[in-house]
């Protein structure tokens, strides 16, 4: 569910319908069980004001309710943001309670309970929005700056058939930043998240966008509220419940990278959930081969336990073990993750993919298997073979195990029998980008002139902003600039660039397509690229105390005079980073 911008311009969003997983795998909620939980709603057990910005705060509502005997949380997640000039305005109320008065799918009234204060004339800054649904429910919040703290006072109206049927008046008072306490309904300062500069000097929705971009993804992924490390990272966050809340590859191989030099306390969460389930693993894969010590399968769709919670055919995607160890290994290169905790996934999930694969006359071969690109499921899936090679091999692309990698005599394919014809998304070419696998990477430019054009208009928006990044890295500026407009041009909603899925879905906020354009402009268009060596022709190039490097040969957009990047967190120092078509500026941050 997303927020739409009123008349005036501004939102009040509603941001999550967001079901958390329990202890064993949740069933799908169907549409009757959830018209029962509506109606079985207990008043709020908790309210929290958290991520506090320049530009807004959130107001986090939390419901206790029982399904089959199971208790859930359900949270609601509503977004405000300011300020307009408005006129004096006297004889506000301070807010005592925020509690849920009615819920239900598509219908939210809030009530704040207040009590009286003496009348004041103050002017008052404004922000006025309107509720999602339903259209007839109108409110309008109002702000006060005084030395000390920060008032927002709220008027909400309830309007039915053209009259106003019911209204309410309150205050949130805000303490500063600096000594807001730990308790009642108040976020401690520290826990709001830095949010790193990424800005372009170009055109104004690039500049946009990029922001909202980066400001999004830092404040989902570093909540101070169910933490990842513990809930996980859905591909929409907090905001809805479509996928209930659950964890896909959407973290490890698209989120994590965006992160890893911005926010690389976020990685350590995301790294810290994962590790923490290997135990898990371990178990998913003895009930899969149903024999003990069979390495650690990691789920296609976890739950907060690890455990697998589909049940169709998704859950033959047997890559997202390999997903998950990719993921930890950028995040141990990068010096935010124990190498001897990823050392023993390695060795689980190599040991998985020993026992999955048979031994064929080209090499391993992994059948009945579900490619990325989601519409097929068969034999020796490119993506999936190399990352159980490159597993099996301790992390190296060259050792002992070899696998089958389909090919014919122009370029790889992306599993056996490839019709080339048509993909739900980018699959074969994830083996030039994220996996930089060598030979990949030297048929390049033949697999996307093959594979491009071929993947299907109602997929999600991670396929062009795969297409951009590799377009970059081969550099042409043009082509990978185009491609990353279509990966987010089509799927923002809004003034606010609220990102969507899919061209066509109204939900928001999709985080995995936005760090796919987010990895493009950092390891695209800045050209940064973490490996086991330096990248050649690479102006600047740092080795990590891991042993890898992280260089940097940028592909500005032609349209683009600037890139800047400040922070950017190398090896747990700050740089600030300048990139001009002319030159490349890394340096060490004032203070750092």
């Amino acid at each position: 569910m997303r927020g739409k911008p009123s008349v005036f311009g501004f939102r009040f969003s509603v941001l999550g319908l967001f079901v958390l997983g329990c202890s064993k795998a949740t069933p799908p909620v169907t549409s009757v069980q959830k018209q029962e939980v509506f109606e079985r709603l207990v008043p709020i057990i908790d309210a929290k004001i958290s991520g506090v910005t320049d530009t807004g705060f959130d107001i986090l509502l939390a419901n206790r309710f029982e399904i089959d005997g199971e208790e859930k949380l359900l949270l609601n997640r509503v977004h405000v943001e300011w300020p307009l000039e408005i006129p004096e305005f006297t004889s506000w109320d301070r807010v005592t309670e925020i509690h849920t008065d009615r819920f239900r799918s598509g219908n939210t009234e809030i009530r704040f309970d207040w009590k009286p204060l003496p009348g004041q004339k103050e002017p008052f800054n404004v922000v006025r929005f309107t509720l999602t649904t339903p259209k007839e429910f109108k409110i309008t919040p109002r702000t006060v700056k005084s030395p000390g703290e920060i008032e927002w006072v709220f008027l909400a109206e309830q309007e039915r058939g053209g009259m106003i049927t019911r209204t309410w008046v309150g205050r949130i008072a805000l303490p500063p930043r600096a000594t807001a306490p730990d308790h009642g309904y108040w976020a401690p300062a520290q826990s709001i998240p830095r949010v790193p500069g990424v800005q372009v000097t170009g055109p104004v929705e690039d500049q946009k966008f990029v922001e909202s971009t980066v400001t999004n993804l830092s404040f989902a992924t570093s909540r101070p509220y169910l933490q990842v490390a513990d809930q996980g990272f859905a591909p929409f966050g907090l905001n809805n419940d479509l996928y209930f809340g659950h964890t896909f590859w959407d973290m490890d191989v698209w989120v994590l990278p965006s992160m890893l030099f911005l926010q690389p306390e976020a990685v350590r969460q995301m790294n810290k959930y994962r590790l923490d389930r290997a135990a898990q693993a371990e178990k998913n894969a003895a009930e899969f081969f149903k024999k003990p010590n069979t390495g650690m399968m990691f789920p296609w769709e976890s739950s907060v336990t690890g455990k697998e919670t589909v049940r169709a055919s998704s859950v033959k995607e047997h890559h997202i073990s390999g997903s998950v160890l990719w993921g930890l290994n950028m995040s141990e290169k990068a010096g935010v993750a124990s190498p001897a905790a990823v050392g023993k996934v390695t060795i689980g999930v190599g040991k998985f993919f020993e026992n999955r694969s048979n031994v064929g006359p080209a090499g391993r071969e992994i059948n009945d298997v579900m490619s990325p690109d989601e519409n097929h499921i068969g034999d020796n899936d490119l993506y999936t073979n190399l990352l159980a090679q490159w597993a099996m091999n301790g992390r190296k692309w060259e050792g002992p195990a070899k696998f089958k990698l389909p090919k014919d005599e122009t370029s790889f394919l992306t599993y056996d029998n490839d019709k080339l014809r048509s993909y739900k998304q980018a699959a074969a070419v994830l083996s030039i980008f994220p996996l930089q696998y060598p030979e990949a990477e030297k048929q390049a430019r033949a697999m996307m002139e093959r594979f491009e054009s071929k993947v299907s208009k109602n997929g999600p928006a991670m396929s062009d902003a795969i297409h951009a990044t590799i377009w970059a890295r081969l550099g042409e500026k043009q082509k990978a600039y185009d491609a990353w407009k279509r990966a987010w041009e089509p799927f923002v909603k809004g003034p606010q660039m609220m990102f969507s899925e899919k061209r066509s879905s109204e939900r928001t906020y999709f985080y995995t397509g936005a760090a796919g354009c987010l990895n493009t402009v950092l390891y695209g268009f800045a050209g940064f690229r973490l490996d086991e060596k330096p990248l050649e022709g690479a102006p600047w190039k740092k080795q990590l105390k891991s042993g890898w490097w992280l260089s940097c040969k940028p592909c500005l957009p032609p349209k683009w005079k600037s890139l800047t990047i400040s922070p950017m967190i190398i090896d747990g120092q700050k740089f600030s980073v300048e990139i001009t078509p002319e030159k490349v500026n890394i340096q060490p941050a004032a203070g750092s």
